[in-house]
């Protein structure tokens, strides 16, 4: 898969929840359409399963962002960028300061053996880079007080 891949499905996603942006009209049978016309009870099993598919999507999407950040650093790009790091190159890239360290503490921890079942997590989906980084987090601040 590669930057053009991923573009391609950003764009039908958002395509797919925009409420009719150029033709002033909703498109029969996508997200937006769906969302717009809701009804209590009989829509509760798609809805949570939306819910579940967007976050396990995040998850995964978090998971790349954090290995392009591992990726960025290990071939020296912020150097040829003149930034100080990876997390530099994000924020030019829009993204904001704290999701930006984020990815580059979850991209360095991927390295790490101990940290394994963490990012395995994140890339199936199960974990969320909130809790991910907590994990990571606190793995680090405990091997730097204690030599285990």
């Amino acid at each position: 898969m590669d930057a053009a891949i991923l573009t391609d499905f950003t764009d039908l996603l958002s395509d797919d929840l925009a409420v009719g942006v150029a033709t002033g009209t909703e498109s029969a049978g996508g997200l937006a359409h769906f969302l717009a016309h809701l009804r209590a009870v009989t829509d509760d099993r798609e809805l949570l399963a939306l819910a579940a598919a967007f976050l396990r999507l995040r998850n995964v999407v978090d998971h790349g962002l954090a290995a392009v950040c591992a990726g960025i650093e290990a071939v020296g790009l912020p150097a040829r960028k003149h930034v100080r790091s990876a997390a530099a190159i994000l924020t030019e890239l829009d993204a904001a300061p704290a999701v930006a360290y984020r990815a580059v503490r979850l991209g360095k921890a991927m390295a790490d053996e101990g940290a394994g079942p963490v990012t395995r997590g994140m890339r199936d989906g199960a974990l969320s880079a909130e809790k991910a980084d907590a994990v990571v987090t606190g793995l680090t601040h405990v091997t730097d007080r204690v030599d285990l």
